[in-house]
């Protein structure tokens, strides 16, 4: 795999006490235009319901952010 192709080279990670807090984090940053797709569509994978097989819980959402180039790269919060 090149590394131009790879998504989860960067990302952000943020530890939340509870799953009220959480939703009312996701709420707000999905608001912000570089959560969506061409199509205005959110992008996120909802690992809290149902959890992984190993057990793994976690919400992430996928943004659009440029590069010193101008270009547009997927960063995972």
């Amino acid at each position: 795999m090149k590394l131009k192709n790879i998504q989860d080279i960067g990302g952000c990670r943020a530890i939340i006490s509870n799953k009220k807090k959480l939703n009312q984090i996701v709420r707000e940053l999905k608001k912000n235009p570089i959560f969506k797709d061409n199509k205005g569509e959110i992008r996120f994978k909802n690992y809290i319901t149902p959890p992984k097989e190993d057990g793994y819980r976690g919400y992430h959402l996928m943004g659009s952010f440029k590069d010193q180039h101008n270009k547009f790269k997927t960063i995972e919060l």
